[in-house]
């Protein structure tokens, strides 16, 4: 579902709307008859000031009163809201496809398994008719947008690690606390040293931060994959749609540790914002599959 909407937002889209009309296609009638009514009454006011104003004031009340009747209508509201929601939809699916553009035919493979396991469980745990259709947007559709950012992040920090800049950093270490050995701290170059030295030892501690971000990122994936075959396993053993609620609200609970190392490790994923509603990405999920 889209964001709610504010009644202003029901008026701007009043004002900027663009029926379609048969042979013209879309035309925003509403701006044309604005401007016809400025010019018009901007002539009429050169030639006889009285009527170029009651032109405007004419028009202005009309204005008013379309806008006023269009974005109150629970009609244009609904379509309104139609619209945001195809919006968010397709954005969605575009922040899903640009996403797994990224990742290795691998973790392509292995985010395919776990959307299809997703759509399993809905189908296995509502045969006997049971609606849980907001309990499985809410769930797992989180499921899925966490797995797909810390996929992604993976593959950065496996980028970063493969460079083979840590043998090169340890070497360089070593060789500049040799050379300051013979340096004098207090010169110039002595200096210098210390201040490279500095910087590689904070790239050093960098790549260790890496290993240590890549481990955990890999635990969370894993265990996302079983959280959901057991969910999986679960609907199709256990026909009280009661329990799965439970079950999913609990695997969601589990979550709150990654989204706070997601938090905090903000730089790393910046590229990958909090993502789209849960229903929003179910929908993609189910058009991007």
């Amino acid at each position: 579902m889209p964001q709610d909407l504010s009644y202003w937002d029901y008026v701007k889209a009043a004002f900027h709307a663009k029926p379609v009309l048969p042979g013209l296609g879309s035309v925003p009638v509403n701006k044309l008859g604005v401007l016809g009514v400025g010019v018009l009454g901007g002539a009429a006011l050169l030639a006889a000031p009285p009527v170029g104003a009651a032109i405007w004031l004419l028009g202005g009340a009309a204005e008013l009163g379309y806008l006023c009747s269009l974005s109150s209508s629970e009609r244009f509201q609904a379509h309104i809201r139609r619209l945001e929601a195809y919006g968010e939809q397709r954005t969605a699916v575009e922040k899903k496809t640009s996403l797994l553009a990224e990742l290795s035919d691998r973790n392509r493979q292995r985010y395919a398994l776990l959307e299809r396991q997703c759509t399993e469980v809905q189908p296995q745990a509502g045969r006997d008719g049971a609606d849980l259709t907001e309990l499985h947007l809410t769930g797992l559709s989180q499921l899925l947008w966490i797995f797909l950012r810390m996929l992604a992040s993976a593959e950065t920090l496996r980028g970063y690690l493969s460079s083979g800049a840590h043998k090169e950093i340890v070497a360089q270490i070593k060789a500049l606390e040799e050379d300051l050995k013979t340096e004098d701290p207090d010169e110039r170059v002595g200096k210098s040293k210390q201040a490279t030295l500095d910087i590689l030892k904070r790239r050093y501690e960098q790549l260790k931060s890496a290993t240590r971000q890549l481990r955990f990122i890999e635990s969370e994936l894993q265990r996302i994959e079983q959280q959901v075959a057991l969910l999986k396993e679960e609907a199709l053993l256990n026909r009280d749609p009661e329990f799965l609620s439970g079950r999913i609200d609990a695997v969601t609970k589990t979550l709150d540790e990654t989204n706070e190392w997601m938090r905090s490790n903000a730089e790393l994923i910046s590229n990958l914002d909090a993502g789209p509603s849960p229903a929003v990405m179910m929908a993609a999920m189910k058009e991007g599959a």
